[in-house]
Formats: C-alpha cells, structure tokens, sequence
C-alpha cells in the first residue's frame, strides 16, 4: 500500500442564515495555503455579505500498489 499525505481546503461560508460548504484537494500544504489567501481575497473583493472560514486540513490517501 501507499500513503500519501494531501490537503483538502475547506470552505465555510455562512450567509443569509445558509450555510454554504465547498472542498478542494492539493498535493501539498503551500498550495493549499496559497488558494486559502487568493479565496479570502476573492471573497473580500466581491463584498461578500456573511462569514466565511477558510483552513487547511492534512488528508491521506492510499492506494493499493499492484
């Protein structure tokens, strides 16, 4: 078996009394990171009106090795 250790962002928006929540997968940490500030920054542009909560969470994977 092999393990990999990825990063899933978690999108967490909380607006007009709905709660809103996306996913996306990275290969590593620093680009996990990265989208998570590009998101927040995106989000501030738009004037979202709410709370949004962006982190970064460790996420492995494994796959059977034939």
């Amino acid at each position: 078996m092999l393990t990999t250790t990825a990063y899933i962002l978690i999108n967490t928006i909380v607006a007009f009394g709905e709660v809103t929540q996306t996913t996306t997968i990275f290969a590593d940490k620093t680009s996990c990171e990265s989208a998570a500030v590009r998101q927040d920054f995106v989000m501030k542009s738009l004037e979202i009106h709410g709370r949004w909560n962006l982190t970064c969470h460790p996420y492995s994977l494994t796959e059977d090795k034939k």
